[in-house]
């Protein structure tokens, strides 16, 4: 709830304006429920979206079903993008050919303990063209919110309902059938903060292996 106001604020301050947006309370224990009655009177241009059953990122793939757009981008409520992400993202994909299907940046990790920001090493290691090898043999990794990916994509690849935040496992599946490239400069913000589902390291590391063997065991991984 303490973040989620931000959020929205970085998308409402994005130099390209055409934009359909989705807020989704995937069934929220905090103050969040509530703030949404605020929030839908300031920004009534929004689609807010309230459940009380959790389940991840398959509300993501409920909410691609419903949106319009050529393009989509998924924020997390405590973390922003900058100003200019979706337009740069944008100008670039429609360069592309068909065949590309994300289009992802640099990022920053912003921790709130120390008020510190700090640039991952990944952001020097980023790749062009068809990465999955990349993905799954080197230290390298598509920083979680920064790509614009073609929604096309999503009539291939679904988030998987086998767990409740599938992450980055997403660009895997993608890369079996689409090329990747990338902004070269830093386009969002990560929030790092003690609730991060990501610091569960046992979670991430059990989630992670059972990723690999089920795209492993993919037709078009096959292929």
């Amino acid at each position: 709830a303490q973040y989620i106001e931000e959020a929205i604020e970085s998308v409402e301050n994005q130099t390209y304006k055409n934009i359909e947006y989705f807020v989704v309370d995937d069934g929220s224990t905090d103050e969040t429920h509530h703030l949404f009655n605020k929030l839908e009177k300031k920004y009534p241009h929004i689609k807010f979206e309230k459940y009380t059953e959790n389940r991840g990122h398959i509300r993501f793939s409920e909410t691609v079903d419903k949106a319009k757009g050529k393009y989509i981008c998924w924020l997390s409520s405590d973390d922003w993008f900058l100003p200019e992400k979706i337009e740069k993202q944008v100008a670039l994909f429609e360069k592309l050919p068909d065949d590309f299907g994300v289009v992802y940046s640099a990022g920053l990790r912003y921790f709130t303990d120390s008020k510190e920001y700090v640039a991952p090493r990944t952001n020097q290691m980023m790749k062009r063209g068809s990465i999955l090898k990349e993905l799954l043999t080197e230290p390298f990794f598509i920083y979680p919110i920064s790509p614009m990916i073609r929604r096309e994509c999503f009539s291939f690849y679904r988030f998987s309902e086998n767990y409740r935040a599938e992450g980055e496992a997403i660009f895997f599946k993608i890369a079996m059938r689409y090329k990747f490239d990338y902004v070269d400069e830093t386009l969002v913000v990560m929030r790092d903060h003690s609730s991060n589902i990501g610091k569960d390291i046992k979670v991430m590391l059990a989630d992670n292996i059972r990723y690999r063997k089920e795209l492993f065991e993919h037709p078009d991984f096959q292929q």
